[in-house]
């Protein structure tokens, strides 16, 4: 069995979007990558895809998928663990008096930390229904609706996609960029 050998532009493509412009990092499609990593780390992750030992096949640039797939996924692991890190002490900060995260102090981890778009026009009971489903999961006490273990905490924000907020650059209006890529500061890719 040989190595599986794919054009460098294309793994761009396969990481921001086939339709996106790499130069244009608010169009990019890849939520999830931007649920874990600013467009800053993500740009970093692009960067090492096209630092990767090449080979010409067909007259492309090629790179081995095994060494992409290994990259892109130790990457996503790697920001997957800065942000359990960050739910965990997130946790800990919340949990203002230190007997457990109560629902009170999640509403404002959700507001400050999560910037929860939702949550400003979720009613008191969806909230509500959200944390005692956290408590389930998390196989805390429901009858005091206290989630105890801050360990165990970002385990279940992931599972409810409960993240903190990352800001996504907006898409650059038409035209914009356009000079740049005339100069040979994009390659279209």
């Amino acid at each position: 069995y040989g190595a599986v050998w794919i054009p460098k532009f294309t793994v761009v493509d396969m990481v921001i979007g086939f339709n996106a412009k790499r130069q244009d990092q608010g169009a990019w499609e890849c939520p999830e990558l931007y649920q874990l990593a600013d467009a800053e780390k993500i740009e970093e992750l692009l960067l090492d895809i096209e630092d990767l030992e090449t080979q010409t096949h067909k007259g492309n640039l090629c790179v081995s998928l095994d060494v992409v797939l290994e990259l892109v996924f130790n990457r996503y692991y790697g920001w997957k663990g800065d942000v359990h890190d960050q739910l965990r002490e997130a946790f800990m900060v919340f949990d203002e008096d230190r007997n457990g995260l109560e629902l009170p102090e999640f509403k404002v981890m959700l507001t400050d930390l999560c910037q929860r778009e939702d949550l400003g026009t979720a009613s008191e009971k969806e909230v509500v229904k959200l944390w005692k489903q956290l408590i389930d999961i998390g196989g805390q006490d429901e009858d005091e609706l206290i989630f105890l273990q801050h360990d165990l905490f970002p385990v279940v924000c992931f599972q409810k996609a409960i993240l903190p907020f990352i800001a996504k650059p907006p898409p650059k209006a038409d035209g914009e960029g356009q000079e740049e890529e005339k100069r040979g500061g994009g390659d279209g890719s």
